[in-house]
């Protein structure tokens, strides 16, 4: 598909919801209704990036570093003072809003088929499409908040795009054997990744992080190749690994074990930093 005819189908997809990407976010969320014995509590309410504590008090910042634009948030009340809570975050692209999702998704929650990638749990439901992540919470667990929960979701989704491209750096993961993916954007995503110490010890800018049975992947990506050898060797120096002598100027590899003993792999090839924490990987560098 070409870029133009790409840029033409976002556009069609904007202009069929009112052009809700920067507009008023409130033309994409459900009204009273949906589902039915339901109601907006009161009038929704729009954040700018800024703004976004006044949403979420102490965790705005994982929202602002992925590149936040606006969020919009939204109350809904039904029977018996039961309530669902509806966010519905703008990020900056497609990949910003699938990276929130993937650090944020619920661990015990199963597929729930809504936009382009969503996770169910219980009364919560989050799910990304496009450049919007999308967080429905209800106040507790009932039947009934279960299925609003599902039905509002539902309903913003259908007025939201569909297009969007996962991250680049997804494709640089070995597909054998992979569990999960995550993407993030500086450390404080990566503070929400369990198991990737290693990776902490970069001055990570981009990385797609991999889980295999026993082994832990990561390839991060810097906006050139200094960037990438200054923080290839802090971090080999903190996480006191081996550097190999024979590495070329492009190309540098460093061996070694964390804290806990696992053993460590790190290569550097140009602009882009491959980890490799656990088990090696087969065919696959370092």
């Amino acid at each position: 598909m070409t870029f133009v005819r790409t840029i033409r189908i976002l556009v069609l997809s904007l202009a069929a919801i009112g052009s809700v990407v920067g507009a008023d976010l409130r033309l994409a969320l459900p009204g009273s209704g949906t589902p039915a014995g339901w109601r907006l509590r009161e009038a929704a309410r729009v954040f700018a990036a800024d703004d976004a504590f006044e949403l979420v008090d102490g965790g705005a910042e994982l929202y602002l570093e992925y590149g936040l634009e606006q969020v919009a948030s939204a109350i809904y009340a039904g029977a018996d003072s039961e309530t669902v809570q509806l966010d519905l975050w703008q990020m900056r692209d497609p990949a910003a809003a699938c990276g929130v999702f993937s650090v944020t998704r619920a661990t015990e929650g199963k597929p729930a088929g809504i936009g382009q990638e969503a996770v169910a749990a219980n009364y919560y439901l989050s799910f990304w499409s496009g450049p919007f992540f999308v967080t429905v919470t209800g106040s507790r667990d009932t039947e009934s908040i279960r299925t609003a929960v599902q039905a509002i979701a539902l309903g913003v989704a259908a007025n939201l795009p569909a297009v969007g491209k996962l991250p680049v750096l997804y494709a640089q993961l070995p597909p054998g054997g992979l569990k999960t993916r995550r993407f993030v954007r500086g450390n404080i995503a990566l503070s929400n990744v369990p198991g990737f110490e290693a990776v902490q010890a970069f001055k990570v800018q981009e990385a797609a992080l991999g889980e295999y049975s026993n082994t832990r992947y990561a390839v991060l990506i810097f906006e050139s190749a200094e960037r990438a050898a200054e923080s290839f060797r802090s971090g080999v120096k903190k996480l006191g690994l081996t550097p190999d002598t024979a590495s070329a100027s492009d190309v540098e590899n460093a061996r070694g074990k964390t804290r806990s003993g696992a053993p460590v792999a790190v290569r550097r090839d140009r602009g882009l930093i491959f980890l490799r924490q656990g088990e090696p990987l087969e065919s696959v560098a370092p």
